[in-house]
This record gives C-alpha cells, structure tokens and sequence, in this order.
C-alpha cells in the first residue's frame, strides 16, 4: 500500500469516527430533550390528575354529608311521625272518653247503642208542650193561664 492511500484510509476512518461520535452526541442530547419533554408531560398529566382526584374527594366527602344529613332528617321525621300518633291516639282516646262520658249521662241512650231519636213527648220542647197542656190549680182566683194571662182557655198559645 502506498502511503497516500494509507493517509486516506486513516482520514476516512477518522471522519468516520467522528461523525460516529457526533451522532451519538446529538442522538443522546435529542434523546434526553425528548425525555425531559415527555416527564413534563406526565408530570402536567400527574397534576391534573391529582386535582381529579381532590375534586372526587371532596365530592364524596359532600355526598356523606348529605346521606348523614338525610339520616339526620329521616330521624326527625320518624321522630315526629311518632309524636303525631301518640297526639292522634291521645286525641282519639280523650274522644272516645268524652262519647263514653255523654252516653253514661244521657237518659235516651240504652245500654245497648246510640242515643235513641226523641219523640215530642220525649223531648224537651214536647215535655214542656205536655206539661204546658196539663191542668195547673189555680191560684186564689182561678182566672190565669198557663202562660200567664188572665183568662182565657187554659192553654198556651
């Protein structure tokens, strides 16, 4: 081999070499950009995560607070659904006292029922007609009434 082809065997080598390391060079420092580039990605990608997950949270920790608070109130209903049935068999009870009362003091009711329905003769107004129609003694004179006024038939008018 001649030495002027030795020398450009040895140049092409070298530049071959260093367009080699060149290569690797720029390969590495484009690799670690797009690296760089891609963990900035997936950090953004992390945070708006992260802010997904804070959001869920919070709208569980709400969606607790509303099921406590429903119970909350489903006990106050349940609650005051009891007190009205107590007032409502208190009243009933009171009621029925009062009608066992009434039945105990009315002579028109039998033992066995309601009040039976009143006849004239029965009733207040027809027992005062009757004993309006009845014959009073007359007093020292013998002419009044009985409503009152002198003379007359002897009955009301």
């Amino acid at each position: 081999m001649e030495s002027g082809q030795l020398a450009w065997t040895i140049i092409a080598i070298i530049a071959i070499v260093v367009v080699v390391v060149a290569a690797l060079f720029f390969g590495r420092r484009w690799k670690r950009s797009k690296d760089h580039e891609h963990a900035e990605n997936l950090r953004r990608s992390a945070a708006a995560n992260e802010l997904g997950a804070r959001e869920s949270e919070a709208q569980a920790a709400r969606a607790a607070a509303d099921a406590q608070q429903a119970e909350v109130d489903a006990e106050h209903l349940r609650e005051e659904a009891r007190l009205r049935q107590d007032e409502a068999e208190s009243v009933r009870s009171r009621s029925e006292e009062q009608i066992r009362k009434a039945e105990a003091l009315d002579p028109m009711v039998d033992d066995d029922g309601p009040p039976q329905p009143e006849s004239p003769e029965t009733s207040s107004e027809g027992a005062n007609e009757a004993a309006d129609r009845r014959p009073r003694h007359a007093e020292s004179d013998g002419s009044d009434t009985l409503d009152g006024s002198p003379g007359g038939s002897g009955r009301a008018e």
